[in-house]
Formats: C-alpha cells, structure tokens, sequence
C-alpha cells in the first residue's frame, strides 16, 4: 500500500511538473530556427564556417529569411502537458516540434532536410537546380530507361519523395 501511494505521489509530481513548463511560442522558434539553420546550410554546401565573408552574408540572410517565413506559418497548439508546433505547408499540417518539460524538441535532422528542403526550394529557390521540366529534343534521348516524369511531380502535387504523411510525433 505504501509503495502504491509513493507511486501515486510521483506520477502525480511529474504531471506537475510537465504542466508548470510546457514550452512557449518563442522555444519553438527558436527549435525551428536551428534546424532551419541546419537545412540551409545542407542546401548550400559550399559554404564552409570560416570562409568568404559574400557566402557566410548569403547564408545569413537566406536563414532569416526562410526562418521568418516559417515563423509565420507555425502555429503551437498549447496542451495541459505539453505543446506541438506545426507548419501549414501545401494545405497539410506538418508536426515539426514537440514541447515538454521547458524544451522544444524538433524532428530528426535528415526527416526536417527533406520537409524542410521542399519548402525552401518550393518558396525562395534555394538549392535548386536548373529546370528540368523542358522535353528533351528530337534527338536526345531520356535517361536510363526511366520515365521522365517519374522523378519529377507535376506542379501543385505532392513530391513522391516527401514523408510528410508519415510524419508523426
């Protein structure tokens, strides 16, 4: 009976304790923004930490600029015990973080690259190449034996490769 009510006492603190420090709107973004950060960088991998002052300004700005617009498109649900951040992206809600006890967690780096990198390519052109949705001519002839549009979605549609659906937190 005792070891029952010490196990009681306990959940019950921690149910406290898990109210008293859900996260705010300002640790999610500030979640978001390092792996922002992070997904930049992926995106432009010829910028090294230390090296020319042009490139580090380009990767500054691009960083701030999709940071802010994601920060306009987050909205935290704020729970008893906990809150969950999600981004509104191609009219599906996207889990990105979720926070408990005073921190923010955020999705894995490489599943927030290709959520992410979708986004930065799809809003601000970062990391694309050039357009590859122009018929091969006459003469030339698709690759490898695969279909042309197989690797490329139609505009509007939903990436092939993109595990929005499956992400879940």
């Amino acid at each position: 009976m005792r070891r029952l009510i010490v196990f009681f006492l306990i959940v019950v603190a921690v149910l406290v304790t898990m109210a008293l420090t859900v996260p705010d709107r300002e640790k999610h973004v500030q979640a978001i923004d390092r792996v922002i950060a992070y997904v930049v960088k992926d995106l432009m991998p010829d910028i090294e930490a230390v090296g020319d002052s042009y490139e580090f300004i380009g990767m500054a700005y691009a960083t701030k600029s999709v940071s802010d617009k994601v920060q306009g498109m987050l909205t935290v649900k704020q729970q008893r015990l906990w809150s969950v951040g999600k981004i509104e992206y191609q009219g599906r809600q996207i889990p990105v973080s979720l926070g408990i006890f005073g921190h923010a967690f955020t999705i894995p780096k490489k599943l927030a690259t290709k959520v992410f990198s979708n986004f930065v390519k799809d809003y601000f052109g970062i990391g694309t190449a050039p357009s590859s949705n122009t018929k091969p001519s006459s003469g030339s002839k698709p690759d490898s034996g695969s279909a042309p549009d197989a690797a490329t979605p139609p505009s509007g549609s939903k990436p092939a490769s993109e595990p929005a659906t499956s992400v879940s937190i």
